[in-house]
């Protein structure tokens, strides 16, 4: 509308704002239902344990006897055994018949060549010339220090030591000595076990009874 001359124009009208359309709240998803929680298994019953093997019956054969005096070399492998797991003991005795060779000049040297031949070398061959004849026995002998080699197995560097054999008494042609043999490792286990030689003068001094002094 027109104003008449001499007035002002009337400012035009501000357009009236829009109202803000109303937004809709975002509805929160609804809790999770927590699941129930699984029955525990049931725990497996224990194994019945085995019942333990019957111990074998002793064999008292003669020809059973006569085996375990031609093995000069037995109570000393069990000996080693003894050295690190206790307890126990065994004694193996030998008939003498006859003697081959020449022997050593005294009864102490024959136990210490069998001692170094045995623990140290391991040599069958020379461990025999420090023995009496009648009990020599190349493949037992052998064997049995084969399973001294696979018995140093299970510990770390195993080291044989032992002072010079004494001989406890003397008669005749006949001298005992003992000896105490110790075995240390590298993790310091260390253990020592007494053994008893019976030695022969025939010819030389040999070795022909071995067995555990306590």
């Amino acid at each position: 509308m027109s104003q008449p001359p001499g007035y002002p124009p009337s400012p035009e009208e501000p357009p009236s704002p829009e109202e803000p359309q109303h937004q809709p709240a975002p509805q929160s998803p609804p809790p999770a239902v927590p699941a129930a929680p699984e029955a525990p298994a049931a725990p497996e019953p224990p194994a019945a344990p085995e019942p333990p093997a019957a111990p074998e019956a002793p064999d008292t054969s003669t020809a059973a006897r006569r085996r375990r005096r031609t093995l000069v070399i037995t109570s000393i492998v069990l000996a080693v055994v003894l050295l690190l797991c206790g307890g126990g003991g065994t004694t193996a005795y030998f008939l003498i018949k006859r003697v081959n060779g020449t022997g050593t000049t005294t009864p102490a040297a024959a136990v210490e060549g069998f001692l170094a031949a045995v623990f140290r070398e391991h040599d069958v061959e020379k461990a025999n010339t420090f023995v009496c004849a009648e009990s020599r026995n190349k493949a037992a002998l052998s064997k049995k220090i084969d399973e001294l080699r696979s018995f140093e197995q299970k510990y770390k560097s195993p080291r044989y030591s032992w002072p010079t054999p004494s001989v406890q008494s003397r008669k005749d042609k006949t001298a005992t000595l003992t000896v105490p043999v110790k075995i240390t490792t590298a993790d310091e286990r260390v253990a020592e076990k007494r053994l008893k030689f019976v030695a022969v003068d025939e010819s030389g001094w040999w070795v022909c009874e071995v067995g555990d002094a306590g």
